[in-house]
């Protein structure tokens, strides 16, 4: 096998398969709170979160920091979110121990923060744990039975949304990688395609736009585009089939070598050289 047909099954492989996102790709949360548990006791405003975030946690969770504009109030509130899940499950664990005075110093020990996590009515979960540790006698084994019940129940609540909003965040870095991947094709390329089915050649110019620009009628773009590494795969749709280019930058990403299949049965070999950068 060649290796551009081996970047072919590479390629295709990778860009047709469906990608799932879920709770077996995120990071271990657990271990990332306890071992940053000092300053996820200590944050107590969204700003502080933020930071937190980009200097901290943001590499633990696999994350882009600093986040993008548009990503900021999510990855504060995901701050948010281990900062609660934190505070829950130390009290869980002091009520499991019967230990009513731990109890009452974590209720105590984080005013601000709690100030903070229960407004605009949030973490309703936790805010019932707080209310009801405010109110917990000593020696009430089955008051601190049914304590340790609301503080798993917070810890839950905690767990699902921190999914939640790290699915996001997620999901945004792998579109900006993306975008960023696809934009190394910008410019104007000389394309050659050689066709093995009948020997022929044919020489284009082909002008590949950056990721999400329009494109007017007359200027053709691929329905699809993926960059992984040095592999690039296309996709062409036309009105009676489509065709299919496994390519390779080679030279500096001056260059694109690879092979083409379309549904005619049509293939054989390309070859691109860009001409002029991206016009942006």
């Amino acid at each position: 096998m060649t290796p551009h047909v081996l970047g072919l099954v590479l390629v295709l492989s990778l860009a047709l398969a469906p990608t799932w996102v879920g709770a077996a790709d995120a990071p271990p949360f657990v271990p990332i709170i306890e071992r940053h548990a000092q300053p996820l006791t200590a944050v107590a405003s969204d700003a502080e979160a933020l930071a937190l975030f980009s200097s901290q946690l943001a590499p633990s969770l696999n994350l882009s920091a600093p986040p993008a504009p548009d990503q900021q109030q999510t990855a504060g509130q995901l701050v948010a979110e281990l900062a609660a899940w934190r505070l829950a499950a130390a009290i869980r664990k002091a009520a499991d121990a019967d230990d009513h005075a731990a109890v009452t110093a974590l209720s105590q020990s984080v005013a601000a923060q709690r100030n903070w996590l229960l407004a605009n009515d949030r973490f309703p979960a936790l805010r019932r744990l707080l209310a009801f540790s405010d109110t917990l006698p000593a020696g009430d084994p089955a008051r601190m039975a049914h304590l340790a019940g609301l503080a798993f129940r917070a810890e839950a609540e905690a767990e699902r949304n921190a999914l939640l909003l790290w699915e996001r965040l997620q999901s945004w870095n792998d579109q900006l990688k993306a975008q960023k991947s696809a934009a190394r094709l910008c410019g104007t390329w000389q394309w050659t395609i050689h066709n093995h089915k009948n020997h022929q050649e044919h020489k284009t110019a082909i002008v590949l736009l950056p990721p999400g620009t329009p494109a007017p009628p007359d200027m053709p773009q691929p329905a699809r585009m993926v960059v992984l590494g040095d592999a690039v795969y296309l996709r062409w749709d036309f009105q009676r089939g489509y065709q299919e280019d496994s390519l390779l930058f080679v030279k500096e990403g001056w260059h694109l070598e690879g092979t083409f299949t379309a549904t005619t049965g049509d293939w054989g070999a390309i070859t691109g050289k860009r001409v002029a950068p991206c016009a942006r």
